[in-house]
Order: C-alpha cells, then structure tokens, then sequence
C-alpha cells in the first residue's frame, strides 16, 4: 500500500505519511495531494488552503467557475478565477475586486452568498461563492409549455427578486444586469421555486466612481438594459435594476422582451419606443390591471419615475394577496395553445455583452455566470398550476357556503330538514376544526422560522468573522510566518464552528406537521364533497326555483366541478411524469 501524499497549498511542498498535518515551512494545514487526470491545470489545485477545485462549472465575464469541495467543511462551494487573458489588465483586476467586496456586504436569502475572496499564492485573485443547484429562469421559461409563465408565477418570482434588490439597495449596491440568465430557481430548505439572484459581476457601489469610463464602454444586456446606461453622464442609480426588472415581467408573463431584433432596433426602443402593455401582448392571460402598471411604471424613460425596490416589494405583495388564479377555462385554452408559437432557444437566451461607445464596433460576447445543470420546468410549471387552482377551490367552497346559509335561511328559516341540519352541523364543526389546525400549523411554522433566523444571524457573523481574517491574510503583508500560521488556525477554528452552525437545524415538528396536514387533507376533503352535497339539497327544494340564490348555486357548482377535474387532471399528470 502506498504512503498518502499531502501537500501544502501555500509553497507546494509534498510529504509522504500521516506523520504530519501542517506545513514545518510554513504553518499551512496539508491537504492530501491529488492526482490531476484532466487537462485543466486548476483541477486538484487547493485555494486558500481550503477549497479543492473539482470541476469546472462554467465561465462568467471576467472568469472561470469551477465546484471546489471544502476540506474543513465538507461542503460543495463555487469558486471563480480571473481568466489568464484578464490578469495583467489593472481595470479588470480593480472590477473583480470590487465585486468580491460588493458582493460580500449583501447577505439575503435570495442572493447568492459571498464566502471567501482574495489571490492566489500565484496572483489570481479568486472569489468563494454559495454553490446552489437549480433551473434558470430563462430555462423555466422556454421549457413551460406556453413558453411564457402563468402570471401568478411571475409575480412570485419577482416578487423574490424585489426583496434581493431592495436588500442590496438599501446597502449601496447595484447589480446593473438583472435578467431570467441570471435569476436561478432553486428548492431550498424544502421550498420550491425559491429565487436566488447571480452574478453581482458588475454592481458597483453608489457614490464610487464608476470603474467602466465614460464613452468607451457600457457593461449590460441589450434587451434589459436601461436608457440612462447609454447616455452621455452614464450615471448609475439602483433604478437601472427596475427598469431590467420590468423587462424581466414582460420577458416571463409574454415569453420575451418588449424590443427584439438588432442591436440598434432594441436600444432605439430602450431609448425612443414606449412598450405596449403585459395585457396588450398576452391577451390570453387575466392580467391584473395593477400588475399592468406596474410593468409600465418600471418602463418608464425617466429614472426618477419608476418606483423603488422598496416600493416595488410593496406593489407585488399587494398584486400577490389579491391575484385572481387561473380559471379552468383559461387553463384548457394554455394547453390547447402549447404546442403553438415556440419561441427560439437561443433567442430567449440573453447574453451579457460590452457595448462599444458607438453601436456599429464590435459587440464582445460573454458566457452565463454559473452553468448548472437544467432540468424540466414543466413539473414546476404543473405544480404551481395545481396549487392556484386549489387556492380557487377553496375560494369557491367558501362562497358556496355562504350561498347555502342565505338560502337555507329564506327556505327553512331555523327549522332545516333533519338530513340537512345532520350534514350543516357537521360541515360548520368541519370548519373550526380545520381552523384550529391552521393556527396550530401557523404557530409551529412560525417557532420553527424564529429558530432558523437565530441560527441565520449566527451562521452570519461567523461568515462575517472568517471574511475579516481572510482579509489580514491578504492585506495585512508584514505579517510574519507565525503570526500568519495563527490567523489560518483561528479561519479553521472558525469554521469548524461554521460547520457545527450550518449541521444544526431547528427542533423538527415534523412528526405533529405530518399528522395535522394528514387531518387538514381529510378535512378539506370532507368539505368538497359535503357542501356540494348540501347545496344539491336546497336547490332540490321546489320553493328554491323562485329564488335568485339558486342560480348562483348552480353556477358555483358547475365551476366548483370544472376545478376539481381540472386538478385531478394535473395530477395524474404529475405521478405520469
């Protein structure tokens, strides 16, 4: 058996045996050396002494982006390296800088994290971020059926993006290249469809002066790009994202953005052309009258009149609570309509690019941040589906109830049949107890987030403190040997309480979750069929043909029944798949 070579990632000295664990050069932990089957010569190399490079991912701008496995924490990172050709270039090495330090001051749930960020023991400087599996948007788009999300979706997902953004305005950061490519829709912790925003490549910071000079070149994606990106001060406001934002609706309710074609045809739009409305281009799709304006709002030319990110949150959280879903018969007309009008891949695929000062010079082309892995997003698509219309069947069983007490009452006043007042009773106790269940859902629910946001805030500083280290060690040059041997010790003792903090996880309810969602799905199903039972029942009464509730009923029945075939439909769907 062979002795085991470990290797120091500081000076490259390999030592044979277990007999060691830190460098006698240097203090540096050894890491067991590995063997380099693949071209790539970053393959196998350790950054920071830490991160062992096991793949690459994809490029990004300005870099490469390669999995690297964490040897103290035994988690997946993604770590981007300048390429070769940017290295000796001072402006790119002063962007990429200022990006690892932009990025690292946000800390949102749905913004990809920042863990680590500094140079190579060779000069490369490098930057750890949040490894996150998961769909792009565009992806999820082009893979719906429609090729064009359900607008009840789109807003969810905005909606996540609002909350990224108006996080990192708050904090000074602009992220300047919104767009589906750079939005990844992930399952975290159990939730789906969860928004994680990419690349902060090219936020800068308000008030800096801008790295990218004025009449040489302007850093964005055509299609999302604001007007005021293209004028002469080129001065950036976080107003620049809405603006991207409000493409983004149009490029995921509709299926692509407002202007299409060239690269003069889209910025003369950007610039001269006011867009037709969501409900203008998607006439088969209720849209909502406040979700028209809002997309227009964030169109608007003027910087100064789009609403903020706080302001944006507050508009699609209102647009969200009140939403009507999916009608059944809006939903038959989608699938009838799948198969028609797909829009072209790679046409739904923006790339970011460096636009020349003048339209006409070349146009230097860039690939996607992070390339993952893409995966069917129409199980998603069907998943959202089923739950609007959930969501109205049980608006319609709340009606029907409704309809039922003021009919009842005009027929039979407190004197109802014995079959009637049995089944009445029963539905009404039906209802507190599924009421009761809900609250103490709620409560579990809500222990269970307090105790997640305790271990987030801990989680945090920890990351906050390690950064802060990682940092001596980069900026901090008179340091001497031991003095430099001690701050590495002190990031793994560091992290090795990161690692017991990031297993933790909150006191499970799971087991009472489990049972009250059980007793809430039989409950919910004993209301489906015991109020349409009911209201059969009344109107079966003669004396009901002369009562106006009577057609209502009717008419709630009829849609109540269309619902439930429709979901029964997406769900057999679902378990076919």
């Amino acid at each position: 058996m062979m002795a085991k070579r470990r290797e120091c990632p500081s000076c490259r000295s390999v030592y044979l045996g277990d007999d060691k664990l830190f460098c006698p050069k240097d203090g540096t932990r050894l890491v067991e050396q590995i063997v380099r089957t693949t071209e790539d010569p970053w393959i196998g190399r350790v950054i920071a002494g830490r991160f062992v490079l096991e793949r690459r991912l994809g490029k990004g701008g300005m870099g490469v982006v390669y999995l690297a496995n964490h040897n103290v924490l035994k988690r997946p990172f993604a770590v981007k390296l300048l390429r070769r050709e940017f290295v000796s270039n001072e402006r790119a090495l002063a962007r990429f800088f200022r990006e690892a330090r932009v990025a690292s001051s946000v800390d949102h749930p749905n913004i990809v994290s920042i863990y680590d960020y500094g140079q190579t023991d060779k000069g490369e400087p490098y930057l750890v971020m949040e490894y996150v599996e998961g769909t792009l948007l565009y992806q999820l788009v082009i893979g719906s059926p429609a090729k064009c999300l359900h607008p009840l979706q789109a807003v969810d997902i905005s909606l996540q993006v609002a909350r990224a953004l108006e996080h990192a305005h708050n904090r000074g950061v602009v992220h300047r290249d919104i767009k589906p490519e750079n939005i990844l829709i992930a399952t975290v912790a159990g939730q789906t469809e969860f928004v994680k925003v990419l690349d902060f490549g090219v936020a800068r910071v308000i008030g800096q002066p801008p790295l990218t000079r004025v009449g040489e070149e302007i850093i964005g994606t055509p299609e999302f790009i604001a007007p005021e990106m293209m004028s002469a001060s080129g001065e950036l406001s976080p107003s620049v994202d809405l603006y991207a934002l409000g493409i983004m609706l149009h490029d995921t309710v509709v299926g692509e953005p407002p202007w299409r074609g060239d690269l003069k045809e889209i910025l003369h739009g950007h610039m001269n052309v006011v867009p037709p409305r969501l409900s203008e281009r998607r006439r088969d799709a209720l849209i909502p009258r406040e979700l028209d304006e809002l997309a227009a709002q964030l169109l608007e030319k003027n910087p100064a009149r789009r609403p903020t990110a706080t302001e944006t949150v507050e508009i699609l959280t209102r647009i969200r609570a009140v939403m009507p879903t999916r009608s059944v018969q809006l939903m038959r007309g989608e699938q009838s309509l799948a198969g028609q009008g797909a829009v072209d891949a790679a046409l739904s695929g923006k790339e970011t690019v460096v636009l020349p000062a003048k339209a006409s010079d070349a146009i230097e082309r860039r690939a996607e941040t992070v390339l993952l892995p893409r995966s069917d997003g129409n199980a998603t698509t069907r998943q959202a589906e089923i739950e609007a219309i959930d969501f109205e069947i049980v608006t319609l069983l709340a009606r029907l109830s409704s309809l039922i007490e003021q009919l009842g009452q005009k027929l039979w006043l407190d004197f109802w049949p014995e079959k009637a007042q049995i089944l009445r009773e029963l539905l009404t106790g039906n209802a507190k107890a599924l009421e009761k269940r809900q609250q103490r859902i709620k409560l579990l629910t809500e222990q269970v987030q307090l105790q997640q946001s305790r271990l987030q805030g801990h989680r945090s500083e920890l990351r906050q403190q390690i950064l802060a280290l990682s940092e001596r060690l980069q900026l901090e040059t008179e340091l001497t040997e031991s003095e430099r041997a001690w701050v590495r010790r002190a990031i793994e003792e560091k992290e090795r309480l990161l690692a017991h903090v990031l297993f933790s996880a909150p006191t499970s309810p799971e087991p009472e979750l489990y049972r009250l969602r059980r007793e809430l799905r039989d409950l919910a199903e004993q209301a489906r069929t015991g109020w349409p039972q009911l209201a059969r029942l009344l109107i079966g009464d003669p004396r009901a043909e002369r009562l106006s509730e009577r057609a209502t009923i009717e008419l709630v029945l009829e849609q109540l029944s269309a619902a439930q075939a429709m979901q029964s439909l997406l769900q057999r769907q679902s378990l076919a798949v």
